[in-house]
């Protein structure tokens, strides 16, 4: 992928069904991808200094909204729940026990604790375990 006339060009890949073609085009494809990764997440850096700007200053001045020349910008504000202290998370587990609330929770495991109880030869009841190929790519230029 190259930069030009202030867009992303991708380059051509070879069309093969030749294994090498096919992970010399997976090398490519990826190398793109990581420079695009990367410029994108410069400009999210400096969108997120913005933001908190935009915002700071809509508080102070007390407004919710305003233009500009391309655009009109409104803040929008949401309560979120939180919990601060581990003396508020045992309060919290009490009650997601004692109302039967479990749908507060995500349905979701963390995989490195679960991880560490396997190789510590201890089995979470419940768990199976699932094959997860990845790629890696090394020496490429």
């Amino acid at each position: 992928m190259v930069w030009q006339m202030g867009r992303w060009i991708m380059t051509e890949l070879v069309i093969s069904s030749a294994l090498p073609d096919v992970i010399n085009n997976y090398i490519t494809l990826r190398a793109e991808r990581l420079l695009a990764d990367k410029a994108a997440e410069s400009l999210k850096e400096k969108e997120t200094v913005l933001v908190k700007q935009i915002i700071a200053e809509y508080r102070e001045r007390g407004i919710e909204v305003l233009g500009g020349n391309l655009g009109v910008v409104k803040m929008h504000k949401k309560v979120k729940p939180i919990v601060t202290t581990p003396e508020d998370w045992r309060l919290v587990y009490s009650f997601i026990e004692q109302e039967q609330r479990f749908d507060l929770l995500h349905k979701r495991l963390t995989e490195s604790a679960v991880e560490e109880l396997w190789e510590n030869g201890i089995e979470v009841p419940g768990v199976s375990r699932n094959d997860v190929y990845t790629l890696s790519v090394s020496g490429a230029k």
